[in-house]
């Protein structure tokens, strides 16, 4: 069960980094949090509330189908883990990054619609 683990790193990093990221910017967009080298590796504060390259601009109800669209993908993974025997560790690993980022982006988008609800 060691994919459980990555599966946990990762998910904690990827929400840590975030929250840190929002904290140390003030939430302004734009802001360079760190330079790993100038003008080429940098953190810097972005927000996209767009979907995909800012494709679903202005589409109506974007934040609720961006959160069913990501429970359906999530549903259809844990059937796969589910009904696939055999899995090798590799695709264990690859199953824990995927499931990982996608309980990231799940959590992110359930905070931002709860937040527009409000």
């Amino acid at each position: 069960m060691w994919y459980v683990v990555i599966f946990i790193a990762v998910l904690l990093v990827d929400q840590v980094t975030k929250i840190l990221c929002a904290f140390f910017a003030n939430g302004v967009e734009g802001t360079t949090i760190f330079k790993i080298i100038d003008g080429f590796l940098e953190i810097t504060y972005v927000e996209n509330t767009n979907g995909m390259m800012g494709l679903f601009d202005g589409l109506p109800y974007k934040d609720m189908i961006f959160l069913i669209a990501t429970a359906v993908i999530l549903l259809g993974i844990f059937i796969y883990i589910g009904v696939s025997k055999g899995r090798g560790k590799w695709r264990n690993a690859t199953l824990a990054l995927i499931l990982s980022g996608a309980i990231g982006n799940f959590i992110d988008r359930l905070l931002h619609f709860s937040q527009g609800l409000s």
